[in-house]
């Protein structure tokens, strides 16, 4: 009698044990006798030919000259979870990505080709995305190398707190970027005249190392309240504090109303200023 085909069910609860996808995992790897696979799991012999009978009965696994092997079909699994795993590994990064709700399409996938090096991943984020899902607006990103060479030797400074400043004016940031380095703290800062660079560098390192983002509000492209929003989207606890002249503190206002103006820089700042500023926000 033919048996009946697999649900869906069968096979996610088949791979849904870790020892049972190790001994799949190692299966895919090289064909394999029971003996080596008891073994390499460490599994007792109840258990082990548990997790193979619902591999076996989930269609991914059969048993040829003595030794098991991937069927047809669970090649197919196989090949589909690496690519889960994958985008596990990128699992901030496609965090990241769920925060461009307002690029064009084809700003989009420039996001993607940079941020993503999975070539499987990128193509399925880029087929199951609806062009209904874009924003008709344009941004135009404005090409500026990060500002993360200057006074390099002298964050050498033991601190543990990072810092991340975004400024689109460059002689406004290196006056940021001194007062910090000046500081007796010793703060480890990275400065970029370009927010998607910042952006960038954000989502690629892991989604807790900086302690502190400073941005100014008004810069070409991407903006600091837009800035705010996607870094907030990847981690919410992460502390922002916005430097603004005073014309700026109302439409903040307006817009974000969960943001606490004691975290505002007020420009022109002095040294002392700023500093306390950021003193306060890394205590918070």
């Amino acid at each position: 009698m033919e048996k009946s085909m697999p649900s869906m069910v069968d096979v996610l609860n088949a791979l849904s044990d870790e020892k049972a996808l190790d001994i799949f995992k190692i299966i895919a790897l090289s064909n394999c006798d029971s003996n080596i696979l008891i073994t390499k799991t460490k599994l007792t012999l109840k258990q082990y030919y548990s997790k193979m009978d619902s591999l076996i009965k989930a269609g991914l696994v059969r048993k040829k000259d003595g030794k098991y092997c991937l069927t047809s079909f669970g090649k197919v699994f196989y090949d589909l979870q690496i690519t889960a795993e994958n985008a596990l590994s990128n699992y901030w990064k496609l965090k990241a990505i769920d925060s461009f709700d307002n690029l064009s399409k084809e700003e989009y996938h420039r996001s993607i080709d940079s941020l993503i090096d999975n070539y499987n991943v990128k193509k399925i984020l880029t087929k199951v995305t609806s062009p209904s899902c874009y924003s008709t607006m344009n941004h135009e990103i404005i090409q500026k190398r990060p500002f993360t060479n200057y006074h390099r030797q002298q964050q050498a400074k033991p601190s543990s707190f990072k810092i991340m400043l975004v400024d689109d004016e460059q002689d406004t940031l290196l006056t940021y970027k001194t007062f910090l380095l000046a500081a007796a703290e010793g703060y480890n800062v990275d400065a970029f005249t370009d927010s998607y660079e910042a952006l960038k560098h954000f989502i690629n390192l892991n989604h807790s190392y900086y302690d502190l983002v400073i941005t100014d509000i008004r810069m070409p492209g991407l903006n600091g309240l837009q800035l705010y929003q996607k870094i907030k989207a990847i981690d919410n606890t992460i502390n922002v504090v916005f430097v603004s002249a005073l014309d700026a503190l109302q439409e903040m206002a307006s817009i974000f109303q969960n943001i606490d103006f004691r975290n505002i820089i007020r420009k022109p700042a002095n040294q002392e200023d700023f500093l306390d500023k950021v003193k306060t926000a890394l205590a918070a």
